[in-house]
């Protein structure tokens, strides 16, 4: 009885607790979507060559750098306003801007196709660029409702949704991987999984949500929202370009030192190492995001709550990246096959810049609630300069394993910095503001 009269109250306070149950929630659904995509790796890893591996990640890469911006970044700012027609018109403006500048890239790579695969020095890309454009306008439409459902706490809809589009890429690269499609199976099992997500999830909003669009749906108003929020593409926009360049660097730069065969191996490195950080921290920025917007408004100790967050993060990663410093090369080999097991060397150099990576999570957040976009983008143009210059350097002079190294190194300095710096700023705002 007395177990059970102390045990009830904290976990009917876990329980109603509204930051955790949302979490919860989204974590339960990227939980599923990375166990699928974790458990087909092994497959993957025995119907598909290093070298084929390589020419996926660079799609994936040329995609990713486009879609991030697919929007101009628009659709971080639905979360803020409290008028919802205000933040209907930033949803429907981002998912203008993502479909005109898709019909932009389809230009692009209509005519400059052959200049492109010979610029990444894979010929077998050229068949694939003409896909590009659909990539990047499904990823960009799956953002904005991404953040629409953030801002309507649809948490279970999200949930699904990855879900769901993990388990039609997993199933079609697997299906035509056995078939012996090559790189065609790896490639369209991902057009064919995100634009199935995202025609469903537009569907559904549309649904449920097509009055108050409609309601909403004028230029002048479009212009409007735009001009108010302008910052996003003026100082988000180029901000998150850079960050994407930054992260995807890598993959261009070892593919032009090391060959296809070395991507192949850092870009399965870096998805296993990637789906514990994933599971929590996709989870937790959407959640955090909403809730830092709200405390803003409601002027709580912002300080106190960067600090609770990046501490509980903390410990969440630290001893999974521990563990993989110390066994990743043997543990790849059990996975995957002895050919991966140099992949697990390259992971247990790069879990130790995810595990910073992890935790600015709020960090990150904070900057965006605070507006401070311009510093961002700062940021993260010094950061590509020298990653960029450690690349060069490791890929002129050294082994592959001592440029990983070195663009880890990297990695922990800035992402320590980050926190370090937004410490700082919110306790300076909790002097000024007293929130």
């Amino acid at each position: 009885m007395k177990i059970s009269s102390l045990t009830n109250p904290v976990l009917n306070r876990w329980i109603n607790n509204k930051f955790i149950r949302n979490v919860s929630v989204m974590m339960y659904g990227t939980a599923i979507a990375q166990m699928i995509a974790m458990i087909i790796v092994p497959v993957l890893s025995r119907i598909y060559q290093p070298d084929q591996l390589g020419v996926f990640s660079l799609y994936v890469s040329i995609i990713t750098l486009f879609s991030v911006i697919a929007s101009f970044r628009y659709e971080v700012a639905i979360v803020l306003p409290k008028d919802e027609d205000e933040a209907t018109r930033i949803f429907l403006l981002s998912c203008i801007i993502t479909v005109l500048l898709s019909a932009v890239l389809l230009i692009f790579c209509l005519f400059f196709d052959d200049s492109i695969a010979r610029l990444f020095g894979s010929p077998e890309l050229k068949k694939w660029l003409i896909w590009v454009p659909i990539s990047v306008c499904a990823m960009g439409l799956y953002q904005c409702l991404n953040y629409w459902s953030t801002r309507q706490k649809q948490y279970k809809r999200m949930s699904k949704s990855l879900v769901g589009r993990q388990g039609s890429i997993a199933s079609t690269q697997i299906a035509a991987g056995s078939s012996g499609f090559a790189s065609m199976g790896l490639i369209g099992g991902q057009i064919v999984g995100q634009v199935i997500a995202s025609a469903i999830w537009l569907f559904q909003t549309w649904r449920e949500n097509s009055s108050l669009f409609k309601r909403n749906f004028k230029v002048d108003q479009l212009r409007q929202a735009a001009r108010k929020y302008s910052e996003f593409p003026v100082y988000s926009t180029p901000q998150t370009l850079v960050n994407s360049l930054s992260q995807n660097l890598p993959i261009f730069m070892l593919s032009y030192f090391y060959g296809s065969a070395v991507i192949g191996l850092y870009s399965l490195g870096l998805r296993l190492i990637q789906f514990p950080v994933t599971l929590v921290a996709q989870s937790v920025r959407q959640v955090l995001l909403q809730r830092i917007s709200e405390a803003r408004q409601d002027e709580i100790n912002l300080n106190a709550m960067f600090k609770k967050f990046t501490v509980t993060l903390a410990l969440i990663a630290l001893l999974p990246s521990l563990f993989i410093v110390v066994f990743g090369p043997q543990l790849f080999k059990i996975i995957l096959g002895t050919e991966w097991m140099e992949a697990g060397v390259y992971a247990s150099w790069m879990v130790i810049w995810m595990f910073l990576s992890f935790i600015s999570a709020p960090a990150l957040v904070l900057m965006t609630v605070f507006g401070l976009q311009r510093r961002l983008l700062i940021y993260e143009t010094l950061l590509m300069t020298a990653r960029f210059g450690a690349l060069f350097v490791g890929g002129t002079y050294f082994s592959v394993v001592n440029c990983i190294a070195m663009f880890t190194l990297v990695g922990v300095v800035f992402n320590t910095y980050l926190i370090a710096s937004m410490l700082k700023a919110s306790k300076e705002r909790v002097r000024k503001y007293g929130g």
